[in-house]
């Protein structure tokens, strides 16, 4: 179900793009800007601007203490690595132990 936060940054987007196309009469707002910053013609992704968001978030979701590592998936075990395919590995098991819980 999508809540009314959703909905209301959906119709604002909605509102944002139509006043800019109902101002400029065009849907690539930046294409005519400096194609180093904003991509040109090919879009966002083609510009300097997205490249210094992208590095921010990396920067940001290294720095953070916001982000932590899942207790239950550390608590898997290496997810890397080679096992026997004649033994029953780890995953088995614990396959098994969900199943029979589930059931």
């Amino acid at each position: 179900m999508v809540g009314w936060v959703a909905t209301g940054n959906t119709l604002l987007a909605g509102i944002l793009l139509g006043f800019l196309h109902w101002k400029t009469l065009r849907l690539a707002v930046a294409a005519d800007r400096p194609t180093k910053w904003t991509g040109g013609e090919y879009g966002p992704e083609g510009g300097l601007l997205l490249t210094l968001a992208k590095l921010a978030g990396i920067a940001w979701t290294a720095r953070t203490p916001r982000l932590s590592r899942d207790p239950a998936v550390l608590a898997l075990g290496p997810m890397i690595g080679t096992v026997d395919p004649g033994s029953p590995s780890r995953w088995d098991s614990d396959a098994r132990r969900i199943e029979s819980e589930g059931a």
